[in-house]
């Protein structure tokens, strides 16, 4: 169950597409231990716990304003914890150098006019590797 602000428990749902998938420490890409996050006074989500077996597609369900975004920020760097840990790909975020290292190497597109209008998908895609000094071939090797 998460909580935020004052509206009481909202729950939210993350479910492997495959269920039967065995929770093996080399089987995680991700996980959330003990998270809580904060803004001032008010709690965004947390305690969470959540595990992502890797090579799965998990799908995050829930009503709006149960944290799903925020679980997002938080497994790709956007977001620090205020209490409580979380791990990618077996590597604990626990600097702002450690975020920012993850995030050159994921993917991650924003809901409701995140991409830029005038560039194509593929441009949109290739923007922040291209940033981060990768070759053209490389940038296009990842979009295979």
């Amino acid at each position: 169950m998460l909580r935020r602000g004052g509206r009481g428990r909202i729950p939210l749902l993350a479910l492997p597409v495959d269920a039967s998938v065995t929770n093996t420490p080399q089987r995680v890409a991700a996980r959330l231990l003990a998270v809580t996050c904060r803004r001032s006074q008010d709690v965004m989500i947390g305690p969470v716990e959540l595990l992502i077996p890797s090579g799965q597609t998990t799908v995050l369900l829930g009503p709006s304003g149960c944290g799903k975004s925020t679980i997002l920020r938080l497994l790709n760097g956007l977001l620090a914890p205020t209490s409580g840990h979380v791990e990618v790909l077996g590597e604990t975020l626990t600097s702002e150098a450690s975020r920012t290292n993850l995030r050159r190497r994921m993917g991650y597109v924003i809901q409701e006019g995140g991409l830029f209008p005038h560039l194509t998908a593929r441009q949109n895609a290739t923007l922040l590797p291209r940033d981060a000094g990768l070759s053209t071939q490389e940038c296009e090797s990842r979009l295979q």
